[in-house]
């Protein structure tokens, strides 16, 4: 069938914005879930593979309404209801967050999993069928299956770049899902005036009649700040003063009496008032080094910090803070004294320590345990011996983990041995003092515990930290009982294989006595049963969605070790994947799909084993950041260009039907759903497993070999199956 121009982009658009409303739904869900999850690797993994799962069955689901005479009027219904659920999903997440569970109580894995279930399933759902629903409209009307695929891709691509350069920065989010709402509405009409053109009809549509209303009534929902409003079910009996999104995350400044509360991503960072954290902090460590002119601070200036350390008469102090908005929020609602001596740096700390010339006589880290990869890059070898080099021979390093002293279970040994490992691996001497958390006392000189006397002979006055707070027998004895924990054949922690934040995962699941390796047993094996029923070419599409998702996380991750802070590139590693993607779909349409399915495997297997190298190269030349950043780009635009010539040779032809399922089908549905579903399907196996536990735990050389692996072993089953049919 033949269109005018006019024609094909009004039946296109419809798919276009479902994938435009995906993607930007995806990154606002997981922005919120990780301010209302407080999440790590652990938690995004499942949540991504929940998101992936429930979009593959609605796929599958969407292959029995496929065949319905009234299909025009299942997909403007089901248009209808996706333009409300991005909107619906955000409130809900908030609203049943406490209303569900305890307030002020950390969920377990388990009650994620199903939180983020009832959160997601509607949506998912429902995009999964209108993708099958359009693949199938489309295809009786003469457009090639994977081109459904590919304009899905385009509004995931369009929706990633203007997501990452216009609607975080100028809107909030709730604003940006009453764009949505009018987006999708406007699909809605472009989706029944295509109909009206081919049939030549010409009366009156209520549907387009329905739309034009909503759009117009939706334009009174942008002088509501439901974003303001909503929050308040997260911050029970707290006043909000303050709420800001940034590109490192949501800022939140609660009052509570006449104390004032900060949050990232709904982590409390810290209260006004709290003297014994800031005490602590600085004076264990600056009380060691009797030279004191130049001092590094790495987060903590505004919650008093940097008042503290000016008690010693200073020259000057680098205080690193990354997010420039937290330091505007930090000067107007707290007393911090940020005076000519302190010099505030808005840059990674870790970008910025490579480039310096500087030398430091203390260095201060004010950060939370390595409970993230982006964490854990401040706990590594590569980091403490960077580090090492910018510090003077008699310069302290202090930073702190989770008090242990009460009990020490195996789970918070492990951690504290691997970072402690790690330190005495680069400097000489490491001491643990006990007190609101463990500090550790790091440098090449002689470390005393006699802290009390050393502030005391400094004329230091403190609150807390002082001769009469600070007992040298008691913590001494309580800091060997911490020594005597530690496990010596702890691994040490890199940045290519980020051991402790893995260890931290299993710190935090030990609080709710889950064993990770049984409960990622029982959440693989459903996995495992739907690998068993597919045919090999289904396998092979399997395959590599878990290889495609396990390349943009080896992307990401390593990203973030090299560069720092990934926020500002993520919707950009994004983009550029899903261009990879369509550029792959509409790519070597004259080869045979067969043979070009197997062709991009084994070119997968090559790129997927060969990329560490690749990773490993960018650091050596890391300084140069422009060559370096593309690089990467490219990198990940040709691993995903390998998914995406998979996907439009699997639906193809009848031919490579014959081999991804049992039976001889004609069905476009059908080809569609067990196509897409058994990529997604791969795909949330590979979010859940790489995320939580291959990489930390094998690292991204090992990673690459073991996926290039299961892309040879796919592509082999492939060849072998093919020349037994023929």
């Amino acid at each position: 069938m033949i269109f005018s121009n006019k024609i094909r982009l009004l039946k296109t658009y419809p798919v276009i914005v479902l994938g435009f409303t995906s993607v930007i739904t995806q990154i606002v869900s997981m922005r919120e879930f990780q301010s209302v999850l407080y999440g790590n690797e652990l938690v995004y993994g499942l949540i991504f593979t929940v998101w992936m799962t429930l979009t593959a069955l609605g796929v599958i689901f969407g292959k029995y309404l496929s065949d319905n005479k009234k299909i025009i009027s299942l997909i403007t219904a089901f248009q209808f209801i996706i333009a409300f659920l991005p909107f619906l999903t955000i409130y809900f997440l908030r609203y049943l967050r406490f209303t569900l569970f305890d307030f002020g109580v950390a969920l377990n894995i388990i009650e994620i999993l199903y939180y983020s279930i009832i959160i997601l399933s509607p949506f998912c759902i429902i995009s999964g069928i209108l993708f099958t629903l359009f693949s199938s409209h489309l295809a009786t009307e003469g457009f090639k299956l994977s081109k459904s695929y590919y304009y899905e891709t385009l509004g995931s691509i369009i929706g990633g770049i203007i997501i990452s350069l216009l609607l975080l920065f100028v809107f909030n989010r709730f604003h940006i899902l009453i764009l949505l709402f009018i987006l999708n509405l406007s699909s809605i009409i472009s989706f029944s005036q295509s109909e009206r053109a081919v049939e030549t009809i010409h009366k009156k549509n209520p549907v387009i009649v329905l739309s034009i209303i909503l759009i117009i009534s939706s334009c009174v929902l942008f002088t509501f700040n439901f974003d303001f409003q909503s929050k308040k079910y997260l911050f029970n009996k707290q006043k909000i003063i303050e709420s800001k999104d940034t590109p490192y995350g949501n800022i939140v400044v609660t009052k509570t009496s006449e104390q004032y509360n900060f949050f990232l991503d709904g982590i409390i960072l810290f209260s006004t008032g709290n003297f014994v954290d800031a005490e602590e902090s600085v004076h264990y460590a600056m009380s060691q080094t009797d030279t004191h002119k130049n001092i590094l601070l790495i987060s903590g200036g505004i919650c008093g910090l940097t008042n503290e350390i000016l008690k010693y008469n200073c020259s000057e102090i680098d205080y690193m803070e990354i997010d420039p908005e937290l330091i505007r929020l930090g000067i107007k609602y707290t007393n911090s004294d940020f005076a000519d001596k302190v010099n505030v740096i808005n840059e990674d700390a870790r970008l910025y320590i490579k480039k310096t010339k500087k030398s430091y006589d203390c260095v201060i880290m004010f950060l939370p345990e390595p409970s993230t990869a982006q964490l854990n890059r401040f706990y590594t070898l590569e980091f403490f011996r960077e580090l090492k080099s910018k510090m003077t021979k008699s310069s302290v390093l202090t930073l702190s983990l989770p008090l242990t002293e009460n009990y020490v279970s195996k789970e918070a040994a492990d951690l504290n041995s691997s970072v402690y490992l790690t330190l005495k691996s680069i400097f000489k001497n490491v001491i643990i003092i006990p007190g609101g958390k463990n500090y550790y006392i790091v440098s090449d000189k002689a470390l005393s515990y006699d802290i009390g006397n050393l502030i005391d002979s400094r004329g230091i006055e403190n609150k807390y930290v002082n001769k009469y707070y600070y007992d040298e027998s008691s913590t001494k004895q309580r800091a060997d009982n911490i020594i005597k924990s530690l496990n010596s054949e702890a691994k040490i922690n890199r940045d290519f294989k980020p051991i402790a934040y893995y260890l931290h995962i299993l710190y935090l699941l030990s609080y709710s006595k889950i064993n990770l390796y049984l409960l990622l047993t029982i959440l693989i094996l459903p996995f495992l049963i739907i690998l068993s029923r597919l045919k090999p070419l289904g396998i092979g599409l399997f395959t590599g969605g878990f290889t495609a998702i396990g390349a943009e996380l080896i992307i990401l991750f390593s990203f973030q070790f090299i560069f720092g802070n990934v926020y500002y590139m993520l919707s950009t590693i994004i983009t550029v994947f899903m261009a990879g993607i369509a550029f792959g779909v509409n790519s070597f349409k004259k080869f045979d799909n067969l043979r070009k399915f197997i062709a991009s495997q084994l070119l997968m297997t090559i790129y997927i084993t060969v990329l560490p190298v690749f990773i490993l190269f960018i650091k050596q030349i890391s300084e140069y950041y422009f060559a370096s950043v593309v690089i990467f780009m490219i990198l990940t635009f040709i691993g995903a260009s390998f998914i995406g010539i998979q996907y439009s040779s699997a639906t193809g032809n009848i031919r490579t039907d014959l081999i991804l399922r049992k039976k001889i089908t004609h069905s476009s549905s059908a080809i569609v759903s067990m196509a897409y579903s058994a990529d997604l399907f791969g795909s949330a196996l590979g979010a859940l497993l790489i995320s939580s536990f291959l990489l930390p735990w094998i690292g991204i050389i090992n990673l690459g070999i073991m996926l290039g692996s299961m892309n040879l072993m796919s592509a082999i089953i492939i060849i072998i199956s093919t020349k037994n049919k023929q």
